[in-house]
């Protein structure tokens, strides 16, 4: 297998680099790329929430009511939509959030509502 993986990277890199040097560059630049990676912590948590009752208050102060149910289905008078994982989705009326947990209780969001206007908001997980 690493071999197969050896013969894909040398056909890729040739096929991208002009010469030699060229191919030692684009090298160096992966490999410094994957290792601040692996050195610079991820601002997203993974979040594995128990059914319940919660809410999401956004820091324009609006709060967002709903019952988390299996599957990480989100449903409430206003509110629908899902928690999978550290990723949130969900429509209340005519606005669509889409998130990610940055930590236990907080998901960074963009917004979106029907007539175009969009935005961004800090939405804090509330029990």
């Amino acid at each position: 297998m690493k071999e197969t993986i050896n013969k894909i990277e040398e056909k890729f890199f040739k096929h991208v680099a002009v010469d030699e040097q060229d191919l030692d560059i684009i090298k160096a630049r992966g490999e410094a790329n994957m290792q601040e990676r692996a050195e610079t912590p991820s601002k997203e948590q993974s979040q594995e929430l128990p059914e319940g009752n919660y809410s999401f208050k956004a820091s324009s102060g609006e709060s967002f009511p709903f019952k988390l149910e299996a599957g990480g289905i989100m449903e409430g008078e206003t509110v629908n939509g899902q928690i999978n994982g550290n990723r949130v989705l969900f429509r209340v009326g005519d606005k669509d959030y889409e998130g990610k947990f940055i930590n236990p209780t907080t998901v960074e969001a963009s917004w979106k509502d029907g007539s175009g206007a969009s935005g961004n908001a800090n939405l804090t997980l509330v029990p």
